[in-house]
């Protein structure tokens, strides 16, 4: 008896929830605005002072966007001192779409990653590479050091395997 009552009830159910999932729980969503997508990026070079001290690591970078697509500023989230000025100095020259809706400011966070690869890597490989629209590693080479400024030891170690330790 009960499972003959069952049937029915879980069908009404399932036939209102689909009218409920149909209704406005999913026009609020549609209303939600779209990420701000770029349409001009320009790469941050990387700082000298923080390649040759073989200082790596990501910096995230907080922009805001007029309706225009047009970054009217920046706030630094984290990162190393010596990527942040490059790495904000390039978010201040990006260009996002235009909003179609009248939503005043908008925000996004770019994220740049700064990585020194060893000489072996070829330099068809230290190309930047795009995780997200707003997500780029930056790639280079060590700097070559100069024999005033290491010890021929620490040179090798730079040729063979990039900047894996701080220098002493």
């Amino acid at each position: 008896m009960q499972s003959k009552l069952l049937a029915p009830v879980t069908f009404c159910l399932g036939i209102i929830l689909l009218i409920a999932g149909n209704g406005k729980g999913q026009e609020s969503m549609a209303r939600l605005p779209a990420q701000p997508q770029p349409v001009t990026k320009k790469l941050p070079r990387y700082p000298p002072i923080a390649r040759a001290a073989c200082v790596q690591g990501s910096v995230a970078v907080l922009v805001d966007i007029d309706s225009n697509g047009k970054v009217t500023g920046t706030s630094l989230l984290y990162g190393h001192a010596l990527l942040r000025r490059s790495a904000e100095a390039s978010a201040l020259e990006w260009i996002f779409g235009a909003s179609k809706e009248e939503l005043g400011q908008r925000r996004e966070v770019i994220r740049f990653v700064f990585q020194i690869l060893p000489f072996e890597v070829p330099e068809k490989k230290l190309k930047p590479v795009w995780s997200t629209a707003t997500d780029v590693e930056i790639r280079v080479h060590p700097s070559e050091p100069s024999c005033t400024h290491c010890s021929e030891k620490r040179r090798r170690e730079l040729r063979r395997g990039g900047c894996t330790k701080q220098p002493d």
